[in-house]
């Protein structure tokens, strides 16, 4: 499985002050689990995501998925037309 960070949500954090420990709190989840995540060593549970999400008001693919399409719809853009 790819490793991925999460820039997006740590981005967020701290421009809103939020620390590991503040959110990891707010999540229910230890601070070490937290730092996994965003490290992307593991993954993030749809209520977690759901939650971050709600926090910051941004749809969840906005802060979850967005750079993965970005590279495929870049991928997909490379093949000629016929």
């Amino acid at each position: 499985m790819k490793r991925r960070e999460y820039r997006k949500v740590k981005t967020l954090m701290f421009e809103k002050n939020i620390t590991q420990v503040d959110m990891a709190n707010k999540l229910g989840i230890g601070i070490s689990s937290l730092n996994r995540k965003l490290n992307g060593q593991n993954v993030w549970k749809l209520h977690e995501a759901k939650m971050i999400s709600e926090m910051f008001g941004l749809p969840i693919e906005d802060l979850f998925f967005a750079i993965e399409v970005a590279k495929k719809h870049r991928r997909g853009n490379n093949k000629k037309a016929v």
